[in-house]
Order: structure tokens, then C-alpha cells, then sequence
């Protein structure tokens, strides 16, 4: 079994590089991908940390990220806020 391997490297050594190659930019843009978005959750979680509330209230059309969002909320929702003062 090892020696069919060996002979396919020798072979197509080309097609060993680029394969190779293509593995490595995958790899690349996964770790990629998953590292800025566990550095979104961790700075969105130590944002929301320092709010200092229990509860927090977005507006029905709110993103997942709150950065991203509109920042208006319905004067409708204020019933729901204990601590809003109007």
C-alpha cells in the first residue's frame, strides 16, 4: 500500500504540490474564520458584561451582534423595563 502512494507522489509531483497547497489554504481560512468570530463572541461578551443588567432588551429587528443593529427601540417595549425612567 505504501509503495502505490509513494509511486503516485513520484509519479504526479505536481499534482502532490498544488493538492498539498490546497489542503493548507483551507486550513488556513477555516482557523481564519473561526478565530475573528471567537474574537467577536469574547469582545461582544465583555461589552455586555459591563452593562450591569440582568435583562437586556433589544428591538424585535435587532442583529445577533448589537453593534450591528438599529440602536431605536418601540416606546411599547418600555413596559417591559423596570428600571426605564421616561
Amino acid at each position: 500500500m505504501n509503495k502505490l502512494i509513494i509511486a503516485n507522489l513520484l509519479r504526479r509531483p505536481m499534482r502532490s504540490v498544488i493538492s498539498v497547497l490546497a489542503v493548507a489554504i483551507e486550513v488556513i481560512m477555516i482557523l481564519s474564520i473561526v478565530g475573528i468570530f471567537m474574537g467577536m463572541l469574547n469582545d461582544q461578551n465583555k461589552r455586555t458584561n459591563g452593562i450591569g443588567a440582568d435583562l437586556m432588551l433589544l428591538p424585535s429587528n435587532a442583529s445577533m451582534f448589537n453593534g450591528l443593529g438599529s440602536p431605536s427601540m418601540p416606546i411599547a417595549d418600555r413596559k417591559y423595563c423596570r428600571s426605564c425612567r421616561m
